[in-house]
């Protein structure tokens, strides 16, 4: 039989042993989830100069009520124009452009590098657009949100953005809405034409838009 202070020892040497392998254990899920949240493997994707060429083509559409069809780059273009127009907005989102791409089962990824706290984030989310004709309100159902490479569960991403959405934005659970009433308006000499909304899908990687056009006094 060993004596009792031996055994005290070898207990404690292996309750040691237990402490030590799981702090190694966690500094190194640690490790590995910083690596993903800064590590942004899209870092080099080329975010659209501001562009007009998705309104130009919607508004040329909208006068014999044809269907139109916009790239992801030329609807990236136009809002990073929104961007561009809007520095306030810009600045407290943290968002100085994004790039839009076509993703899985009529779905787009949308990609934009973050300013927080003095660091960098590459953000990536996955939604699916579509247009409620009653409310006149584009929707955007968030799928899945990545921080760098690490999957960020979306009520949470929402939880932490929803104070800093541009007004025109609002929060349903997981979607995000826009109210397209006064979202596309030209003043020319006192008349708005107003663009209207009646349709939005995306397919086969394509935004297809229907708008038709209405006139109002302004002045």
């Amino acid at each position: 039989m060993q004596p009792r202070h031996i055994g005290g020892r070898s207990r404690g040497r292996t309750a040691l042993t237990v402490i030590l392998s799981l702090l190694a254990v966690l500094l190194a899920v640690f490790c590995i989830l910083s690596w993903m949240l800064f590590s942004d493997p899209n870092a080099g994707v080329s975010l659209p100069k501001p562009s007009d060429t998705a309104v130009s083509k919607v508004a040329a559409a909208s006068i014999s009520g044809r269907e139109t069809a916009l790239t992801p780059e030329e609807v990236g273009g136009w809002l990073n124009g929104l961007l561009q127009d809007n520095a306030e907005t810009s600045s407290r989102m943290g968002v100085s452009a994004l790039s839009v791409t076509a993703g899985k089962d009529s779905t787009a990824n949308v990609y934009f590098p973050v300013k927080y706290k003095g660091k960098r984030f590459g953000v990536l989310v996955n939604l699916a657009p579509s247009f409620d004709s009653t409310s006149e309100e584009m929707k955007f159902a968030v799928r899945s949100v990545k921080v760098g490479r690490l999957p960020i569960p979306v009520s949470t991403a929402l939880n932490f953005a929803e104070k800093r959405l541009p007004s025109i934005l609002s929060r349903q659970g997981n979607t995000l809405v826009c109210s397209t009433k006064s979202l596309f308006l030209v003043p020319v000499s006192g008349i708005s034409a107003q663009l209207k909304m009646t349709s939005l899908r995306m397919q086969d990687g394509i935004f297809y838009t229907k708008f038709m056009p209405s006139v109002r006094q302004t002045g």
